[in-house]
């Protein structure tokens, strides 16, 4: 298993410090307990209007539901996806709870959910890599999904695994610390591009 010291300028939660996106999963697969805990993290997640657009497909390995999320993705996820014991699609909807009107934010609140469901993951050492090569019309069509949901990405997790399950070709980028942006990039005043005071006299 790949232990990683990932740096921070200011102190933050130890599951926000530690967390990153492995692509060698252990075959143990996390307890019924666990994963519950993290659907309950994602069903807390805030949402305009409490609409709650969010959706899941869960599936562990060894199930139908898993291969199918698993011949959606693109070869190259396909490589390393396999060592995951859990694949979860994330969906969405663009209607409102009550179906009245268009949801212009159900991006946005499912990634919110998303994120709480990781976050929630890492403190029972449950680790998640979220995959964006994925066909979306496959899973639209394998799983019925109604005109209204879209899958938004595909998780896979688990705990972290030995760096020689996946090809050879990935374990140096399996390695790395990615970097972050400096604050003054993306943390602006007035006007767009302007560096906010807030960072300029810290070390």
């Amino acid at each position: 298993m790949i232990q990683k010291e990932i740096p921070v300028k200011y102190p933050v939660n130890g599951n926000i410090q530690n967390r990153w996106s492995p692509r060698a999963f252990d075959a143990k697969t996390p307890n019924d307990e666990d994963l519950r805990s993290m659907f309950e993290a994602a069903r807390r997640a805030p949402s305009a209007f409490n609409d709650q657009p969010w959706s899941f497909i869960f599936a562990f390995k060894g199930t139908s539901e898993y291969n199918a999320i698993m011949e959606s993705l693109v070869a190259f996820n396909q490589q390393w996806a396999i060592t995951a014991p859990v694949l979860i699609v994330a969906m969405g909807s663009n209607r409102s709870s009550d179906g009245k009107r268009e949801n212009t934010t159900w991006q946005y609140d499912t990634g919110q959910a998303v994120a709480l469901l990781t976050i929630q993951g890492m403190e029972k050492g449950i680790y998640s890599h979220q995959m964006g090569g994925f066909n979306s019309q496959y899973i639209c069509e394998y799983f019925k999904l109604p005109e209204h949901i879209s899958p938004i990405t595909v998780i896979a997790a688990g705990y972290p695994g030995d760096i020689g399950q996946i090809p050879a070709s990935m374990r140096e980028q399996e390695k790395e610390i990615k970097s972050r942006k400096e604050f003054d990039t993306f943390v602006f005043s007035h006007p767009y591009g302007s560096p906010n005071g807030l960072f300029k006299h810290s070390s």
